[in-house]
């Protein structure tokens, strides 16, 4: 078999790297000498581009372009000679282009005449277009020019499936793949390239392995993953989904806005209705109020009349009274001067002087008489007994004139004694009689004002002031009527309302059902794609998948293995499947297929299934519509049925606000009427309270002043008695003093004479004069002396008393005590007549004052009404305009009869309520705005500016709520195209994430099949065990199981039927975004690790990298621990081991033990599989083991060049002595 098996045979080189024509044997081990960089392993390098490897990557980056070193001319050729599994003898020609490789087949056998010329002793190569006339004159078969690297691998390894092309060009590779590939269909030796090139890796062969797989993985078609989804793109969607999916919501909140605004419509255009009403009301109370006003200033202007008018009439009483107090002052202070006076002269006992003053003349003769009895003493004479008698007579005498004086004086003041009692009588009867007369004048004076009071209290006590008048009844009866009303309407109000919920629960219960019904068929309609992706890939299969190559090369495949088969191992592409004898066991078991039953239809049941499945889509698919169609009709009956409740429900809120206005105003009513019944009752109590008080005021008046004339009167005759008494006990002192001076005088009168007598008799008995006696008279002369002297010094002051007292206390003060009390007589009328008028004026006063307080607080009633009324139509000045629609709406019938304070109360609540709903509205408009914008995109911010130009939105409510729904309705039309656009999303990472789960499937798989395939054939001294396990990264990246979980999401999206996303999925799908980079590039190589297990002398090691590999054991070791798996993936890669020889290229083999390199050999050869070597060392035993042996030495012409020459290896002494036993012992 290995005669005929598809293998290299030589590699020629004309005008390459090296000087002239090279020719390298490779059939057998072949392996190139020579000294370091001299070009051995520039040699091997070729080895691999002729099994496909791209000839850049072969070509150190350090070097030229593959072209431009190994094709250096025009005229520069590498021609491979090999055996096609046609078992053909045919070659590849590499030519140059200028920016590359051209390859060509050609189906003969190398003839050096073909390229190149002699020119005497020189062989010069022929250009390519004289090569390609040669090709032809001789007529061989060759190939089209290939230019592609990747056209020629699928040809020279039978992978034709691996392009792209069109069925002819297929059908011409597949030929040329026939004629010229290494191994025959269905056969291949896809990724055969990449495993020569790992053999040929001098550093990295850990790595080498790793990009190795990384390659053979994506030429299976599983290219490096990659999406052009990037992360805002997906963010972006999110939240254009989540805009779409609050779609519903938004419509919901649309509607509490709408609800809202209709609500608050409903109140603007109940401002408007109430804003004519009180700007009437407003004009009607700015003419009361101008009324009242004037009003209020009559009586204020009748108020100051009347004040006036008073305090003139009490400034003329004040000014009688101030000038009758003034003359009653001086009257007073004359009366008190006059008795002060009086008094001083009382103390001074002006009256007793005055008697001496009277009896100054009697005092003088007094005197004489006693100063002539001292002289008589003194003289002594003998005429003293007649002196005596004499003046014994005159002293009689003189004492009798004095009694008769004395008594003429008696008699006088006994007359005016009796005369004062006659006339204080009379005076005190005038006196009474006067008193009583002002008694009697002030009782008439007051009489017919208490009297008047009286009938006025009676008046009001008469008055009923407790109940409602008939006016006011009648409005009560109005009112309840009203209320009464009110209530009636609400009832009917609540029984529209139950029924609209009636209606919105059915609407809402056939809308649930719809919905069900359209998430059954959507269900169904998920399950029917399902089965018709399974039914398209059962009838249009992968080609590289197990299906596919059954499909294609086992037609009644499904009736055998079909019927056992694992359903996933169907759709694998790494199975290598082969057909071989027609075998109905599987691994040797006999199954009794026909108890089986086949789940496969042939291609036309399977078409019909398929086209069975695709109508019943599109009638799903039509039913969908319907369903959508008949929802959209539920929906939009729900939406009217809520309209309605809406609609009723704010009927039924404006019939309980006017049943609690109804209530309110007859509250108010009520609490008016009672007020007003209490401010009459208030009104009468006050008044009676005041003529109560007023008659109290008079009566207290009346006695005040009764009391006060009784006073005057006593006071009065209390002063007259006084007055007499002090009159009488003047005269009876008067009278005292006469007869008291009588009677010492009469006492003196006899002393006198006694002492006469005595002296006399002392005279004449001691004859001479009694010196006793005689100081006796001139003391007693000196009394009267100095009596008469201080008499005559009272004289003036006793004038002036009896002036005082004929002029002033007899004349004048009877006069002055007559006007005062004429003077006390008039004040009392005056302030009678004052306080007439002052109660009068009070009284009017009262009335007036009572009346302008009535007609203040009225003002200030209407003033307050009037204010608010200003303001409420001032402030319902700045609310907007009202729409035509709420111009129909705008109603004023149950307003047209309220007062006032009802309309304020309406304004107020309605206004406040307005302003609420104003602030809510604006507010849920922001927040609306707010949603809206939210998770919103620049293109849908644009359009929604856009369309707020278009549409002339300004600060209204109206105009906004139109735009909002536009752009509800827009979000509505494009929610299928994100939804579209979100499936493409999804799509795509499911891609990736099926390309990332594939390559992730494919090498454990690998891992496994590769474990599988190590054998035995190299085995190694101290290598107990050796396994190999290919694990990916992918389990460590870290969007991996947020990708995973995010395709299980969709995956559940999917399956459930349901329009739109879950959360979750949105969740699942932002974490991906976050963490997956569009730019971030991954390669297969980066998410693969290779890790060789081995048990070396009973060591359990674990090798990732090159550096543990290395330290594992000695570099020979090492390398061939590595070509143990080598090995191991050649068999994976060569489905048809006996059908080829393969080419390993090695370098620095030399530097390995010879026994290793012994195994290695034998390995090659059980595994077909031969040698390419190269080390520098010519004389090394190890070239022994190869067939071909060539040596690159220095060109002997060209400087910097060398040559290649075939070489035998030298004799060994040793060699030939160890040889030459071994035959020995062979031969014993």
């Amino acid at each position: 078999m290995a005669g005929n098996a598809a293998r290299l045979k030589k590699i020629i080189m004309i005008n390459g790297h090296l000087p002239g024509i090279v020719e390298l044997d490779v059939e057998g081990h072949t392996n190139i000498c020579g000294s370091n960089a001299s070009g051995k392993t520039t040699l091997q390098r070729m080895i691999p581009v002729f099994y496909g490897e791209q000839p850049n990557k072969v070509v150190p980056k350090t070097r030229d372009n593959f072209d431009k070193f190994y094709l250096p001319y025009s005229n520069s050729y590498i021609i491979y000679t090999y055996q096609s599994a046609a078992q053909r003898n045919v070659q590849v020609v590499l030519t140059k282009r200028s920016d590359g490789v051209d390859y060509r087949f050609i189906d003969a056998e190398y003839c050096p005449q073909d390229y190149l010329d002699a020119h005497g002793d020189k062989v010069i190569a022929v250009d390519y277009n004289e090569w390609l006339k040669r090709l032809r004159a001789k007529g061989y078969l060759f190939s089209h020019k290939i230019s592609a690297t990747s056209e020629f691998r699928t040809l020279i390894q039978n992978d034709v499936q691996a392009l792209q092309h069109t069925q002819k060009d297929s059908v011409k590779l597949r030929q040329l793949a026939a004629r010229f590939a290494l191994v025959n269909a269905p056969h291949k030796l896809r990724h055969i390239e990449k495993l020569v090139s790992a053999v040929h890796a001098k550093e990295g062969k850990m790595d080498t392995l790793r990009s190795m797989l990384a390659a053979i993985l994506e030429e299976d078609g599983h290219t490096v993953p990659h999406s052009s989804i990037r992360g805002e793109k997906i963010r972006r969607w999110i939240e254009q989904m989540r805009q779409n999916m609050r779609l519903k919501e938004l419509q919901t909140a649309f509607t509490e806005l709408s609800n809202n605004a209709h609500r608050y419509g409903d109140e603007l255009a109940e401002l408007w209705a109430i804003q004519p009403l009180l700007s009437k009301h407003r004009e009607q109370l700015a003419d009361q109020e101008r009324d009242l006003k004037a009003t209020l200033k009559t009586i204020e202007q009748r108020i100051s009349q009347r004040t006036a008018d008073y305090e003139q009439q009490r400034d003329q009483v004040n000014e009688t009274l101030s000038e009758y107090r003034a003359e009653l002052k001086q009257v007073e202070r004359q009366l008190d001067e006059a008795q002060n006076k009086a008094d001083v002269f009382r103390d001074a006992n002006i009256e007793e002087w005055e008697q001496k003053i009277e009896r100054l003349p009697a005092l003088r003769e007094q005197a004489d008489e006693i100063k002539q009895q001292r002289v008589v003493l003194l003289e002594a004479h003998q005429s003293e007994r007649q002196q005596l008698d004499s003046e014994k007579l005159k002293l009689t005498e003189r004492q009798q004139r004095r009694d008769s004086k004395h008594q003429a004086k008696l008699d006088g003041l006994a007359t005016e004694l009796a005369e004062l009692h006659a006339r204080h009588s009379e005076a005190l009867s005038a006196l009474r009689e006067q008193h009583q007369l002002r008694r009697n004048e002030q009782t008439e004076r007051w009489r017919d004002e208490r009297e008047a009071v009286k009938l006025k209290l009676a008046a009001l006590n008469s008055e009923q002031s407790h109940n409602a008048n008939g006016e006011e009844q009648q409005q009560l009866d109005a009112m309840v009527e009203r209320v009464a009303d009110a209530q009636e309407h609400l009832t009917l109000q609540r029984d529209h309302l139950e029924h609209a919920r009636d209606q919105l629960n059915l609407a809402q219960r056939n809308r649930l059902r719809v919905s069900e019904d359209l998430n059954r068929e959507r269900e169904q309609l998920a399950s029917v794609k399902t089965a018709i992706k399974q039914k398209t890939i059962e009838l249009e299969p992968d080609p590289d998948s197990l299906r596919g190559f059954l499909h294609s090369h086992a037609s009644e495949w499904h009736e055998t293995i079909g019927k056992v088969i694992s359903p996933a191992l169907l759709e694998r592409t790494d199975l290598n499947p082969v057909l071989g004898q027609d075998n109905t066991s599987v691994f040797g078991l006999q199954l009794d297929l026909a108890a089986i039953e086949a789940t496969y239809h042939d291609d036309t049941e399977g078409r019909a299934e398929l086209e069975r499945l695709q109508t019943q889509q599109q009638s799903l698919v039509k039913r969908i519509e319907d369903i959508e169609q008949q929802l959209a009709g539920e929906t939009a009956r729900v939406t009217d049925a809520e309209a309605q409740l809406q609609m009723v429900q704010q009927q039924l809120h404006k019939q309980q606000r006017e049943v609690e206005y109804a209530l309110d105003a007859q509250a108010r009513l009520k609490a008016e009427i009672k007020r007003q019944i209490s401010e009459r009752a208030e009104q009468l109590g006050a008044q009676k309270a005041t003529l109560e008080e007023r008659l109290d005021s008079l009566n207290e008046h009346i006695e005040y002043s009764a009391q006060e004339l009784i006073e005057q009167q006593r006071s009065a005759e209390i002063e007259l008695k006084a007055e007499q008494q002090d009159a009488v006990a003047q005269l009876h002192e008067s009278q005292d003093f006469e007869r008291q001076q009588q009677a010492e005088e009469r006492a003196q009168l006899k002393d006198d004479i006694k002492a006469l007598e005595r002296a006399f008799s002392d005279k004449l008995a001691q004859q001479g004069v009694n010196e006793h006696d005689i100081n006796q008279l001139k003391q007693r002369e000196e009394q009267l002396d100095q009596a008469i002297q201080q008499a005559l010094e009272r004289q003036e002051q006793v004038r002036e008393y009896r002036h005082f007292k004929e002029s002033v206390w007899q004349s004048a003060r009877p006069q002055w005590q007559q006007r005062e009390q004429q003077l006390q007589s008039e004040i009392l009328a005056l302030e009678d007549k004052k306080r007439l008028a002052k109660d009068g004026f009070e009284q009017s006063k009262a009335h007036d004052v009572e009346q302008r307080q009535r007609t203040k607080l009225t003002l200030e009633h209407a003033t307050t009404l009037l204010q608010r009324l200003r303001e409420s139509v001032n402030k319902l000045e700045h609310i907007p305009a009202l729409t035509p629609e709420l111009q129909q709406a705008r109603h004023k019938g149950s307003l047209e009869h309220s007062d006032s304070s009802e309309l304020l109360g309406r304004c107020d609540d309605v206004y406040e309520r307005f302003l609420h709903s104003e602030k809510a509205l604006n507010e849920q408009l922001r927040q609306f705005d707010n949603q809206l914008r939210r998770d919103a995109q620049a293109d849908f911010l644009n359009f929604m500016e856009e369309s707020r130009e278009r549409m002339n939105v300004g600060d209204d409510i109206a105009s906004n709520l139109a735009l909002y729904q536009a752009m509800l309705n827009y979000l509505e039309e494009h929610q299928q195209a994100i939804l579209a656009t979100g499936h493409n999303i999804s799509k795509d990472l499911v891609d990736f994430f099926t390309v990332f789960n594939d390559i992730h499937k494919r090498v454990a798989q690998y891992s496994r099949r590769l474990t599988d395939a190590v054998g035995n054939e190299l085995s190694l001294s101290g290598i107990e065990r050796a396994e190999v396990k290919i694990s990916s990264t992918i389990d460590a990246l870290g969007f991996w199981e947020p990708l995973k979980q995010f395709v299980a999401s969709y995956e559940r999206w999917q399956e459930s039927g349901e329009r739109l996303p879950h959360e979750d999925y949105l969740l699942q799908l932002g974490m991906v975004a976050d963490i997956l980079r569009a730019d971030q590039k991954y390669s297969i190589e980066s998410l693969l690790k290779i890790e060789l297990f081995l048990t070396e002398s009973g060591n359990e090691l674990v090798i990732r990298n090159d550096r543990q590999l290395a330290e594992s054991s000695s570099h020979g070791m090492a390398y061939l621990i590595l070509c143990k798996f080598l090995l191991a993936f050649t068999r994976l890669l060569r489905s048809d081991a006996e059908a080829i020889i393969l080419h390993w290229p090695i370098d620095e083999i030399g530097t390995l033990a010879y026994h290793n390199v012994e195994k290695l050999f034998d390995a090659c050869d059980s595994n077909q599989i031969q040698i390419v070597g190269a080390f520098p060392n010519p004389e090394s035993d190890v070239l022994m083991l190869f067939k071909h042996r060539y040596l690159i030495e220095a060109h002997p012409d060209k400087v910097g060049k060398g040559q290649l020459k075939r070489i035998q290896p030298k004799a060994s002494g040793l060699s030939e002595k160890l040889a030459h036993l071994v035959q020995q012992e062979y031969s014993a």
